[in-house]
Parts: structure tokens; C-alpha cells; sequence
């Protein structure tokens, strides 16, 4: 489960384009949105099953983009399993943890 502030801290976006991007994926049914705190209103995404299947399509574009589209700097995204901390992009039991530093 992800936070909102978390996911906006994160991946750098202004909050009404991640807002308008979390209700449509809950719209849709990859996440599933839950309130955590009620004053003020906080919530935190959760992915649901149809989320969860789509995690093998994500590190198949992760590899795609790293073979095809390589920056000198690495790839963006480390995958890293929960388990041991090992990283690998091919298994589909990794999570993304870390972010390489972009260019200036």
C-alpha cells in the first residue's frame, strides 16, 4: 500500500495529476482506494488483483526500455526482491525500491 504524499514525493508530479491518475485507476480497478486517517481525509492505494496481474507487462516494458532505450546513467528503476534484496528484472517478485538520479 502506497500513500498519496508518498506517491507524490516519489514520482515528482503535481498532486492534481496524480489525483486525476489514482481515481482512474480506481475507476478502473487496478487500485483500490482506503481511507486511513478521517480529519483530515487521508488515503492510501492499494493494488487490487487486476493490479497485481498486470506486474509481469510492467517489468517486461522495464527490460524493453532498458535494452532499446539505455541512458548512460543506468536504468531509472531497480527492481529488488522483498525477500533477499537481490536485483534481477526478470522474476515477477520483485518490486521497484529505488530510482537512479537523473541528469541534469
Amino acid at each position: 500500500m502506497r500513500r498519496f504524499e508518498a506517491l507524490q514525493k516519489d514520482l515528482g508530479i503535481a498532486r492534481n495529476v496524480l489525483q486525476t491518475r489514482l481515481t482512474r485507476l480506481v475507476e478502473h480497478g487496478v487500485l483500490e482506494k482506503r481511507l486511513y486517517k478521517v480529519r483530515p481525509p487521508r488515503y492510501q492505494y492499494a493494488l487490487t488483483e487486476k493490479g497485481l496481474d498486470l506486474w509481469p507487462t510492467i517489468v517486461a516494458l522495464l527490460q524493453w526500455g532498458d535494452k532499446h532505450a539505455a541512458t548512460p546513467a543506468g536504468p531509472p528503476v531497480v527492481l529488488e526482491h522483498r525477500g533477499c534484496g537481490g536485483r534481477d528484472r526478470r522474476a515477477p517478485h520483485l518490486r521497484p525500491v529505488q530510482r537512479a538520479p537523473r541528469p541534469a
